[in-house]
């Protein structure tokens, strides 16, 4: 029986086929974390081994405590040719007196999307913007930082623009008077060190990236990356390593909190990537420094805790705004039409209130309010129980809830296939009967195929998978009900 690892990688290939036809009867247990699933793949993952015996998706790692949750903060270009006619006519004209050589040459160097990305100007703008977001949100925490790039050319340039970043920043903090210069953060600024990890390009590549894979050399970059801060150890303060191609895959850096992405990555690559900054981080609190964990955001203590660990608004807003997204993510599955409701509310507050900090915290505390008293006890189309399974139709569905004829139906719906639920979750070790299970699963589909809604029939294999995973995450409350 082969066992095989990272079975997204080399198993579509010929040693992958000469191990199928060499064991053509065996049973083939393969394991990934990031399966190939898109057209684009010439055999898809499950096409090779088949669909998943089991499951272990991230926000079950995060509730587990085996990961930390991953946050997405975008940052869009506002880059863009508006009149590409206009444009071509504009190049011509400027470059008119160049032979059409030259002209090819020109756009070969200067008008691909990676000459674009290398920009000196454009990363010079987003290393800003990189240490203003490291300077605020992540040094704080004593934490590290990674910055992928789309080339070594680019990893490279990161590199000289963020210490030059960091130069302008503590000369700002210097320039401010006494009484306002916050010495701690100018502390650790001075200590902050740079480094572009990258493989060798050439023979004949540019000095400027020789330079820097050698201070990174000299410096011991990954390894000093992976240690804490510590002022007795100078090479402890490489915090940010610009990468293009290394570290994206099998790097373990618990220390490193953030990932800055310059660099189009998709699919399996992407979420390698990602993972990076998932790693659980431990202080001698139990918690990383200055976060409050958000397992406490509907403990009594969390206000208290809150003003505690943050001085201004924004830092409070921030730190809420964490906590609930974490609350949410771990309790989605087990109401998914309540939690999406909190989620879009969350996203609502954070968009009308941007800048204005307080106005923010005291939403955020309205909110966090709400989320601990849950559903409300109200007469509605059907049970307190069953409403979550209502909901889940009606949110999955697209449903108008306004349209009452076809909500009566919907609840009525909703409560066979509750009492069908239920029925079933009472049975000793209910989800190691695969026959049962079937039974259920079948018997859900037949109500969705014929129950005469077509927005319910449309999505009637998804909608049958949906309420058993949420029968699953329910079971302790069906059983009580």
């Amino acid at each position: 029986m082969p066992l095989i690892d990272e079975a997204h990688c080399t198993q579509g290939g010929d040693m992958g086929d000469n191990l199928f036809i060499g064991f053509p009867n065996a049973v083939k247990i393969a394991f990934t974390g990031t399966p190939l699933l898109t057209e684009r793949h010439k055999q898809t993952t499950y096409e090779r081994f088949g669909t998943p015996i089991d499951t272990y998706k991230m926000h079950e790692s995060v509730a587990d405590r085996a990961t930390v949750d991953i946050l997405y903060i975008g940052r869009t270009s506002k880059d863009q040719i508006l009149n590409k006619e206009l444009f071509k006519q504009e190049f011509e004209d400027m470059f008119r007196e160049r032979s059409e050589e030259e002209r090819l040459e020109i756009q070969k160097r200067f008008g691909t999307m990676t000459a674009y990305l290398e920009s000196k100007d454009r990363i010079k703008k987003i290393a800003e913007d990189i240490i203003e977001h490291y300077t605020e949100e992540v040094l704080p925490n004593g934490l590290k930082a990674q910055v992928v790039a789309t080339s070594i050319v680019a990893a490279c340039r990161y590199k000289y623009e963020l210490e030059e970043a960091i130069k302008v920043r503590i000369e700002k903090e210097l320039s401010k008077p006494a009484s306002e210069r916050d010495e701690e953060l100018l502390k650790q600024m001075q200590f902050l060190k740079v480094c572009a990890v990258v493989s060798m390009s050439d023979n004949n590549e540019l000095g400027y990236i020789t330079r820097a894979r050698r201070d990174a050399a000299e410096m011991d970059a990954i390894e000093s990356f992976k240690k804490d801060f510590n002022d007795d150890k100078p090479e402890s303060g490489v915090a940010i390593l610009c990468v293009c191609d290394r570290l994206l895959t099998g790097f373990d850096a618990p220390v490193e909190q953030v990932m800055y992405l310059d660099k189009n990555l998709r699919e399996h690559d992407l979420m390698q990537a990602i993972a990076r900054v998932n790693r659980t981080r431990v202080m001698k609190s139990g918690y990383v420094k200055g976060r409050i964990p958000p397992v406490m955001l509907l403990s009594v203590d969390f206000p208290k805790a809150l003003d505690a660990h943050n001085r201004s608004g924004k830092a409070k807003a921030s730190e809420m705004e964490h906590a609930i997204r974490w609350h949410i993510k771990v309790n989605m599955d087990k109401d998914p039409a309540l939690y999406t409701m909190f989620n879009e509310r969350l996203q609502r507050i954070l968009d009308a209130h941007k800048e204005h900090w307080d106005v923010m915290v005291s939403e955020l505390a309205t909110l966090r309010h709400d989320i601990g008293v849950g559903r409300k006890e109200e007469r509605g189309i059907v049970p307190p129980n069953v409403i979550p399974f209502f909901e889940l139709l009606l949110l999955h569905g697209g449903i108008d809830k306004t349209n009452h004829e076809v909500t009566g139906n919907i609840g009525q719906i909703s409560e066979l296939i509750y009492a069908r639920i239920k029925e079933y979750i009472m049975l000793p070790n209910c989800w190691q009967r695969p026959h049962e299970q079937r039974q259920l699963e079948s018997a859900i589909r037949d109500e969705f195929d014929y129950c005469g809604i077509d927005a319910i029939k449309a999505k009637a294999a998804h909608l049958t998978a949906e309420v058993i995973i949420l029968a699953d995450k329910r079971e302790a409350e069906i059983r009580k009900s």
